[in-house]
């Protein structure tokens, strides 16, 4: 489980670093792995055109401006955020894709997780696990050996699916050769006209709801509740501005780490998100050990309620790169995360990889500060 979140989380953060790797080449580069080489391990690249036509004995890692291509053996996953993907060959393990237009016609051991434009599966191309896509256009023409989930505009099915299909969509089709083994589940402004034999299982249409009145009033939003979550804004961002006042110099600092350290400032994040608590569990445990495991928590609270204003800022000085104080710029880059948040499923991953980034920098940046601190005491001594 903790794999696939991170693959997921480090697929969003490819496609966030898209435009920082297109603003970083000089000139166009590619990167090709060609068919005689055999990469031992992990492989990690980013580049304009990044293509795999060997052998990679591990995951592959990939940022690609243009295109990323497997057209060789991959016996791990492949993780990739590009502009446009194709992926041909065999990967042993999952696909994780954030991308323009994904096509797969290869053969793929195990999950796919998509979002992307387009997502097509032809008729040449297996998905032996399941396949869980964010798109505008979905086309299956291949076999799915698990699972179908997604939310998009448009579903074309004209292979097989041998597992459950749940879809939310405006517009679903059948071609001559769909057929799902199991049921089918699928939200949509209308019922669609299923052709007889295509559903071995049981079909169950859900409406889509139109009426926002109606779908708030279900969800319990209220006034109340509205102004409640205004204050929650307003609140975050005055303790966001009056951290950056007092701390500016410190709060740049994480903010240019996250630029200049974004993988050690990621790992970081995801091993203190998961360490600190069960430390502070085992010290509560001991009966010395209880004052520190209750500063621990508070601590790693503190963590994880200001973990996002390192991000903000960082996307707030991308956007106002001319303005020299922090403040408009973290409170620019702060309304955008917040906004972002109430995007439905999207805004959660952002959220989590905001998150993990906030307290990578702020960890990173309290250990360097130590580190000088003990460097100026031994010099004085």
């Amino acid at each position: 489980m903790l794999k696939k979140i991170f693959s997921i989380v480090i697929c969003v953060m490819l496609v966030l670093l898209l435009p920082i790797v297109a603003i970083a080449q000089n000139k166009d580069s590619n990167v090709v792995v060609k068919e005689d080489e055999v990469v031992k391990g992990d492989f990690f690249t980013a580049g304009d055109f990044v293509k795999n036509m060997g052998t990679v004995k591990g995951d592959v890692f990939a940022a690609a401006v243009t295109e990323f291509e497997n057209k060789g053996k991959v016996s791990g996953d492949i993780i990739v955020g590009a502009g446009n993907t194709k992926i041909d060959g065999s990967v042993d393990g999952d696909i994780r894709i954030g991308s323009g237009n994904l096509i797969i016609t290869g053969e793929i051991g195990k999950n796919v997780t998509s979002l992307s434009k387009v997502l097509r599966l032809e008729s040449k191309g297996a998905v032996d696990g399941s396949i869980s896509a964010l798109s505008e256009d979905v086309s299956i023409d291949g076999i799915v050996g698990g699972d179908f989930r997604g939310f998009a505009d448009r579903v074309i099915i004209n292979g097989e699916i041998k597992g459950d299909v749940n879809l939310e969509t405006e517009k679903l089709t059948f071609g001559p050769n769909a057929k799902i083994d199991g049921n089918l589940t699928y939200t949509s402004s209308e019922k669609v006209d299923i052709p007889k034999g295509v559903v071995i299982g049981e079909t169950t249409y859900k409406l889509k709801k139109k009426d926002l009145e109606d779908e708030n009033k279900e969800k319990g939003i209220g006034t109340f509740e509205i102004v409640g979550k205004a204050i929650k804004i307003l609140s975050y961002l005055i303790v966001s501005f009056l951290l950056t006042l007092i701390f500016s110099s410190f709060m740049k600092k994480t903010s240019t780490t996250i630029t200049e350290k974004p993988w050690p400032t990621l790992g970081v994040g995801i091993v203190a998100l998961i360490t600190i608590p069960i430390a502070s569990l085992l010290l509560l445990i001991t009966v010395i050990g209880i004052p520190i495991g209750l500063i621990s928590f508070v601590i790693y609270g503190l963590l994880l309620y200001l973990s996002k204003i390192p991000a903000g800022l960082w996307i707030g000085e991308k956007i106002l790169k001319s303005e020299e104080k922090p403040y408009l710029p973290m409170i620019l880059g702060m309304l955008l995360l917040l906004l972002v948040g109430f995007i439905p499923y999207l805004g959660r991953i952002i959220s989590f990889i905001v998150i993990l980034l906030g307290i990578g920098s702020y960890l990173l940046n309290i250990k360097e500060a130590i580190q000088k601190s003990k460097k100026i005491k031994t010099l004085e001594e």
